[in-house]
């Protein structure tokens, strides 16, 4: 396909001078409402959730090493969901003249599905702006959804140019809270003092000591958030205990499933349990110097939240698919958290090429 170039484009809005960045809220209001539109774009339907202008504006706010990433993606997902529709949010996330190339190239392509366009969209700001996550590089994630009438399911496919072993250690899943905005807490959970896991909504888990990528089973206490910053929609949380096994099929990943639904708020209501299905697997392949620096990443997640008293279950599986469409694409990330260019100039250099030559 040829060596793509990267080329210096139209400058975004500076950073320069901005405050400390996003609260944890914000950014996942930001984040969840973009794909809500995203969404509704595509069946011609309604989901309340902040406006794409805050949403832009929140995430154009927003610092640290994986917030540009955050930004590139928003600009791809808002631009195949209707580049005149949501122009205003478009130049708030970059510029005018941006958005006129990427309409450019959007027109090129009338027919393409939206999955499409907005790796054209991503390629174009590649191409202009230059990796987002230059010591890392990992491609545009593709993410499918399904609703199969059990559960929604989101599996995720995308490359980075990482080790497989460094990134085994940061994959464990004890790392989620480090490397997703959603996750609040995960750690191994240890048993209390009657050598039972607790259930219900008292107490969160001990914590039991466990090196991050040394080998699985173990039990995995989760606590994951969802937000959307409405004054009718107040942020929801979701805590579980999760069965971790090894995926023997693999160089490395682990599967999961749900031990005990423990306990979840949902607009203000409480309860014990919250999720009936929680369970997918995680897996590495490649990525063996020097060989390959390329690592292969496959994720997959199914979620089926219970039936609440105060929410009906449609509406409940469409925030189920909004969060796990989030969720996949946000894997591209979570796979180059905590790592640093901290490798020498001519091994980024390489993996420049590398990727170039890739294309």
């Amino acid at each position: 396909m040829g060596v793509l170039k990267h080329a210096r484009g139209p400058m975004r809005p500076s950073t320069k001078g901005r405050g400390p960045g996003l609260t944890g809220e914000e950014r996942r209001a930001a984040l969840l409402s973009v794909y809500a539109h995203a969404y509704a774009a595509e069946r011609e339907r309604d989901v309340p959730s902040m406006s794409v202008k805050d949403a832009a504006e929140h995430l154009r706010e927003d610092v640290g090493e994986l917030a540009e990433a955050r930004r590139r993606r928003a600009i791809a997902k808002v631009a195949a969901a209707g580049v005149d529709r949501y122009r205003d949010a478009l130049v708030r996330l970059d510029t005018d003249t941006t958005v006129d190339r990427i309409r450019a190239v959007l027109d090129l392509h009338p027919g393409a599905k939206p999955l499409v366009k907005e790796i054209l969209v991503y390629n174009l700001l590649l191409a202009q702006q230059g990796d987002p996550i230059p010591w890392c590089m990992p491609t545009y994630p593709i993410t499918t959804v399904i609703d199969d009438g059990t559960a929604v399911e989101a599996t995720v496919h995308l490359a980075v140019h990482r080790d497989l072993k460094d990134l085994a250690e940061v994959s464990d899943p004890q790392h989620w809270h480090d490397c997703s905005v959603f996750f609040e807490q995960s750690y191994v959970a240890d048993r209390n003092s009657n050598s039972k896991y607790p259930s219900g909504c008292g107490p969160d888990p001990a914590r039991k000591k466990r090196a991050p990528g040394s080998p699985w089973p173990d039990v995995l206490f989760e606590h994951f958030k969802l937000d959307w910053k409405l004054p009718e929609i107040q942020g929801s949380w979701f805590k579980n205990l999760l069965c971790i096994d090894p995926l023997s099929t693999a160089q490395y990943g682990y599967r999961y499933r749900l031990h005990t639904s423990l306990c979840s708020e949902v607009l203000g209501c409480k309860q014990n349990g919250g999720l009936g299905i929680d369970e997918g697997h995680f897996e590495l392949t490649g990525g063996v110097s020097p060989v390959s620096a390329w690592t292969f990443v496959e994720a997959v997640k199914r979620v089926k939240f219970s039936a609440r008293k105060n929410v009906d279950q449609k509406t409940l599986d469409t925030w189920a698919w909004i969060l796990l469409w989030a969720m996949g694409d946000e894997v591209a990330d979570a796979a180059c958290c905590k790592c640093a260019p901290s490798k020498p100039v001519s091994w980024h250099r390489r993996a420049v090429n590398d990727k170039a030559r890739a294309r």
